[in-house]
Formats: C-alpha cells, sequence, structure tokens
C-alpha cells in the first residue's frame, strides 16, 4: 500500500506519498527505518534549572543519582584557521559570547527518516537537514544555535547590537515586525537578520539555495531575551532556554557538535577555526559547604564523606577550604544552601525524619497583630457563609470602566484580550464571580475578596502618554451579595437579601477588628445604585463603600439588580483595628431599659439621630442604642416618619435610679427637638 506520513501516523504531511531512501533494501522494516520501537520520556523541567533542557542534563542527573559516568557526544576542536566572516559585539552585556563556525559545500535536502522520526518523538517538526541539525543539537546538548546562509550576510558580517527605535525585520514566520530599542537583534553589514535569541529573520534564511553556512552558538542576557520574546509575542525552544539561562562556556563545544552534525546530514566541509569573540570569560561560582551545617539544616547526622560523594556526583570540584568550584552550567547553585538543597534531593526526602517538635524551638512564635486581626475578619465574613474568591489581577478594561472611575492601567502584553488591564477595584472581578455561579444555576452567591488594586500615582506615565508604573497597590476587601438571605427549608429562609444583610457583615466586620468608630453617609459611586450608594466612615475618614448594584452595571456584568456591593479600603480598617481586644468583667450594676419615639422630617438619617443621642450622654451611662422601628403613614403626619430607639442605662459603680434615667431621656427628648426638630411620640 502506498501512504503519506499522516495515514501512517508519523506527522501531519498529508501532501504526498512517503518516499523512502532509495538504497533502502526492499523488505526492510519500517520501524528499523525510523529507528523504532522506541521509549520516549516526558520531564518537567522547573524554571530554576535550565541545564536539564537537554538529553545531556538529564544524563548528568541520571548520573548524579546512580554513579554511572556520563557519555558526552563527541565533537572535534575547531582547530586554527581563517575565517571568511567577520563577528563584532557592540553590547557585550546583552552578549557575552558568540561563538561562529563556517560550513562550505553543503547540499540542502530533506534528513533521513530516523532524524525526522527522532525530532517528530522529541515535538520538532522536521525542516531541513541543516535546521535539523542545529535542532538534533539543542536537544543533546542545551544551547540554542542558528544557521545563517553566509552568502546572504551583506559584507559576511554579524554584528550584535541594539534595534533602532521603530526599525522594521521580518522573522521567520512570514511577519513584519517593528522593533523596539530595547531588542537585541544579530545584523549583517546592513540590516538586522535575526532577533537576538528568539528566532531568525527571512532574508539570511537557510534555503534550497544555501551552500555555505555560518553557524551561530551565543549566549545572551535572560532577562533581554524575556522582555523581547514577551514583547513580541514570540516563545520559542530558543528564548525558552535563553530567558533561564545558559551556559556561555557550553557555546563553543554546542558549536562544534552541530557543525560535525551538519556535515553527516548534509555535506560539506568544516572549515577550521572557529570566530570566538568573548571579552570577559565568567570566573567559575565558588561555593562554601559546610558538612556542620548540612547536618544542621536537614535534620539529620550527615558525615564529611558522604557530603564529599554527593558534591562531586553534582560535578562540583574541591578547591580547599571548605570551597567548591560550581560547573558553569549549574547557574543556580550560587550560595550553601542550595548545595544542601541538593544533597536532600540526591539522599531523598525519604530519608529525613519528622518530627513533631524541632530541636531548638522552644515556644511558639507570636501571631502578628495583622494576621490576627485578618484571621478575625476572616472568620465574620465565613460565619454568615461568605466564601473568599481569588481572582487574576488583570481584567478587561470595558469591566473595570462599569465600576470605576479610575482610570486603569494598560499591559502591553495581555494573556487575553479579557485580561488586558491591572484592576483598580476588587468589584468586578467578584461580579464576574456572580454571572458565572448564576450562567451554571447558582443563584445564590455570598463571596469575598481580600486583595490588592493597582492605582497610578499622580502624573506616573510613560513616554508614549499611557499611565504607567509607578503604582499605589493598597488592599482592599470586597464583598458581593446575591440572591436569598439563607437557604429555602421547612422552618423558612428563601427570602431575598437586601441591603441592611450587606450593612450587617460589614458592622459584623469592623466588630471582629475592634473597630468601634464607624458610621455611614449616602455618598455615590459608579459602581453602585444611587438610592443606597453610602460610604462607610471610620473615626471620621472615609473607608469605603457599599450599596445595591448600579442599574448599568448590572446589565454589563448581567448579574440581578438585588446584588449587594461593599469595598473597604483594608489599609484604613488595619490602622484602627485592635489586634488584642480589652476584656471587661461582668457588670455588677444592673442595667436600667427606656424606650424613645420620636416624630421627624423623612429625610432625617437615623445616623444624625443616633449621633445627637449620644452626645446627649456624652459617654457616661449610655450603654447601647439600637434603632428598633421605623413607621410611616397615619397618624404620622406625610413627610414626616416615627422613629423608635432602645436604650441601655448602666453605671458602673451605682444602680441608676428612675430618676437618673428619666433625666438622661428628658436631655435626650430636647436635645433632639432644638436640633432637629424631632417630637417625642406618644
Amino acid at each position: 500500500m502506498l501512504c503519506s506520513p499522516h495515514e501512517l501516523g508519523l506527522s501531519d504531511d498529508q501532501s504526498g506519498l512517503m518516499i523512502l531512501p532509495r538504497d533502502v533494501r526492499v523488505g526492510t522494516p519500517l520501524d528499523e527505518l525510523l529507528g523504532l520501537p522506541d521509549t520516549i520520556l516526558e520531564i518537567n523541567v522547573t524554571p530554576n534549572r535550565p541545564d536539564a533542557l537537554s538529553h545531556l542534563g538529564i544524563a548528568r542527573e541520571l548520573s548524579a543519582i546512580t554513579g554511572v559516568a556520563v557519555r558526552v557526544p563527541p565533537a572535534q576542536p575547531a582547530g586554527k584557521g581563517e575565517l571568511p566572516a567577520r563577528i563584532d559585539i557592540e553590547d557585550t552585556q546583552r552578549c557575552p559570547r558568540y561563538v561562529a563556525r563556517v560550513i562550505e559545500g553543503v547540499h540542502i535536502g530533506p534528513s533521513p527518516l530516523h532524524v525526522q522520526e527522532r525530532l517528530r518523538a522529541c515535538g520538532v517538526r522536521p525542516i531541513s537537514n541543516v535546521v535539523d541539525a542545529t535542532n538534533l543539537a539543542l536537544l543533546e546538548l542545551g544551547h540554542p544555535l542558528h544557521g545563517f546562509d553566509l552568502d546572504r550576510l551583506a559584507g559576511r558580517r554579524i554584528l550584535v547590537r541594539r534595534a533602532r527605535e521603530g526599525e522594521p525585520m521580518t522573522t521567520l514566520d512570514g511577519k513584519e515586525r517593528k522593533l523596539s530599542a530595547d531588542d537585541l537583534v544579530i545584523a549583517d553589514g546592513e540590516k538586522p537578520v535575526a532577533l537576538a535569541g528568539v528566532m531568525g529573520g527571512q532574508t539570511s534564511e537557510v534555503g534550497d539555495g544555501t551552500t555555505r553556512i555560518l553557524l551561530e552558538s551565543a549566549m545572551f542576557d535572560p532577562a533581554g531575551i524575556r522582555r523581547t520574546s514577551r514583547r513580541h509575542a514570540l516563545h520559542t525552544e530558543a528564548s525558552h532556554r535563553f530567558e533561564r539561562g545558559m551556559d556561555e562556556r557550553t557555546a563553543e563545544a554546542a558549536a562544534n557538535r552541530c557543525a560535525e552534525l551538519i556535515v553527516q546530514l548534509a555535506g560539506g566541509r568544516l572549515l577550521p577555526g572557529a570566530l570566538d569573540v568573548y571579552p570577559a570569560p565568567r570566573e567559575p561560582v565558588k561555593v562554601m559547604v559546610r558538612p556542620g551545617r548540612v547536618s544542621a539544616v536537614l535534620g539529620v547526622t550527615i558525615g564529611d564523606a558522604e557530603v564529599d560523594r554527593w558534591l562531586r556526583a553534582l560535578q562540583l570540584v574541591p578547591v580547599g577550604d571548605g570551597r567548591w568550584s560550581v560547573p558553569s552550567w549549574r547557574r543556580d547553585l550560587t550560595r550553601e544552601i542550595d548545595c544542601i538543597e541538593e544533597i536532600a534531593r540526591l539522599r531523598g526526602y525519604d530519608t529525613i525524619p519528622v518530627k513533631p517538635h524541632p530541636a531548638g524551638v522552644g515556644e511558639t512564635a507570636a501571631v502578628a497583630p495583622e494576621r490576627r486581626v485578618t484571621a478575625h475578619a476572616r472568620a465574620a465574613l465565613s460565619a454568615h457563609g461568605f466564601d473568599e474568591a481569588l481572582n487574576y489581577s488583570f481584567l478587561a478594561e470595558k469591566d473595570l470602566a462599569a465600576v470605576s472611575a479610575q482610570r486603569a492601567i494598560r499591559l502591553a502584553n495581555p494573556l487575553t484580550t479579557e485580561q488586558g488591564a491591572m484592576r483598580t477595584t476588587l468589584l468586578a472581578g467578584l461580579l464576574r464571580n456572580v454571572a458565572y455561579n448564576l450562567a451554571r444555576g447558582v443563584p445564590d452567591v455570598k463571596l469575598y475578596e481580600l486583595g490588592r488594586v493597582y492605582l497610578p500615582e499622580p502624573d506616573a506615565r510613560h513616554p508614549s502618554g499611557e499611565l504607567a508604573w509607578p503604582v499605589h497597590e493598597p488592599r482592599r476587601l470586597g464583598v458581593v451579595l446575591s440572591g436569598a438571605r439563607r437557604a429555602k427549608s421547612w422552618n423558612g429562609g428563601g427570602d431575598a437579601a437586601d441591603f441592611y444583610d450587606l450593612k450587617g457583615v460589614v458592622e459584623d466586620v469592623l466588630e471582629a477588628m475592634g473597630i468601634a468608630e464607624s458610621r455611614y453617609q449616602l455618598a455615590a459611586h459608579r459602581a453602585l445604585h444611587p438610592a443606597s450608594a453610602s460610604a462607610l466612615l471610620v473615626a471620621g475618614q472615609a473607608a469605603g463603600h457599599l450599596g445595591q448594584v448600579h442599574p448599568a452595571a448590572a446589565a454589563h456584568f448581567e448579574v440581578p439588580a438585588g446584588t449587594y456591593l461593599a469595598e473597604l479600603d483594608w489599609e484604613a480598617l488595619l490602622e484602627r483595628s485592635l489586634a488584642l481586644k480589652q476584656l471587661r468583667g461582668m457588670p455588677r450594676f444592673p442595667a436600667v431599659a427606656r424606650d424613645l419615639a420620636f416624630v421627624v422630617d423623612a429625610n432625617v438619617p437615623a445616623e444624625k439621630l443616633l449621633g445627637e443621642i449620644r452626645a446627649a450622654d456624652g459617654g457616661k451611662v449610655l450603654e447601647r442604642v439600637t434603632l428598633f422601628d421605623v413607621y410611616r403613614g397615619a397618624p404620622v403626619p406625610e413627610g414626616r416618619k416615627s422613629v423608635a430607639f432602645g436604650l441601655s442605662l448602666r453605671a458602673p459603680d451605682r444602680t441608676l435610679t428612675d430618676a437618673e434615667a428619666d433625666a438622661l431621656c428628658s436631655a435626650i427628648r430636647d436635645r433632639l427637638k432644638a436640633r432637629l426638630g424631632a417630637e417625642i411620640r406618644a
């Protein structure tokens, strides 16, 4: 049967039949031709271990564990010789080393089938023999390489420099890009031919007519590569490694190995000599490792000989006085504790004993006041049935605009269009949470979030005019309540939550934090309905907003009109909070209860009445005042309302007499009549 590679399950290529080499003997099993069967190991590598992003790196790891020696792929040294090219580096900070080899007389074509299959097994698409050779060397040694068509380089020159602002360049993916002055480029005598460490350019691409190759093996600054990769949304095998940090000493060995692979796969002649620009070689890192410290940190006795054995297994070299020279590819080993961690990992974490009471711990550490107060606030919210939400700090700018008048800071390279700006409020994310739950059949939602918002400092602007760093990052407590007050059951429930449920939650949070001086007043807010939008004041200072969701915001987020929101300034609350509350003894004398009902204008807020009642007493015997009734209708005149308060009076040193209680009630009546026009209701 005649089949395409796609039909054989080897690749996505279905452009035609799979053509086998002419020298293949008829009857040869296909799996033998493709180097099969094979075993593929998929290994997750943490960002701090770029040395393990290769077959050689994994081999070193296995060698350290098993004690079996590593076999490094052989490569002949470059030797000496003149090459028909020139290398210059303008920015040695961003490119500390650049090695180049030249191969002449190559023949571009497909790689042998077993090479193609090996690349596919490693997740790399075969392209041509020269490009495949660079990818094979990358997978073997972990160092990215790139081949240029030497005859397409103007002046046969390589210049490593910064791009000019707005300079154009077309990368291998066919996209023309406008470069930034922060981008590092590989240029020839006229123009950029590659984004350094990220992707090559079309103008120097190896093609069917290529006969001479200039092979690049360089070292680039990780931070610069990361910025360029993010800026142009280009994540490649090369950038993935360079932005984690490569070994500049491996650059020469990688160039030699790759050059030999090119000759093997594409023919040609490898010219003797190499162009190696390495102006400031990096000295090996030396780390002090004390066996006694290893034992102390790990909590188990480890002898000097064992410490020595594990460090040598990692190919560290002793240099005397307890100091060890770290191999250049282990850029993560810079401190003694790093080496101790490696010893623990190689020995096995299971060899470290579990002790319920670590030695040297004599007492329980005190809980920081801020953590104590935060725990109290979370407990108060949990008691009301609220769950904590954790949302991204990146949101859609249109969502933020629907609930906040604060202009947001836009991201240069957002993950998605729905995460294009830094949040200026927690309310947008919480409303999205409500909508998400409603869409999945969960109508009753109680959520809170404690997190940071990102507000630009005054006059913090990028040269382009956009808002930019620095920013202020205060913490906020966001609360959202939607649906029923409590779940419906045989004994009631199911009635809709209202503003006072939300206000009660806020008051309980304040009480849990030990905040007593709080009050509320009407204040407009973009996210809140004008009829209920309220500001929270703590000790006379603004500390947040709460109220019913604004109809426009409800429509934008597709949430019910009966959704209630609060956003509190966490820093302001912490400033007025009490980590340890003052406990008082049981009252020695009984309280005296009195009820007072007043008729006032309908627009007089209860908060003002409460303030005047407290002021009339001056903090002497008024223990508690509670609003327990509000009434409008006959016989109360139109435009007026009846407001009733319950008073609890108690003196700390005696039992109050009826005369004393009546005197205070009379003083309250007189004060409210004089200041608010209140009349006592019979």
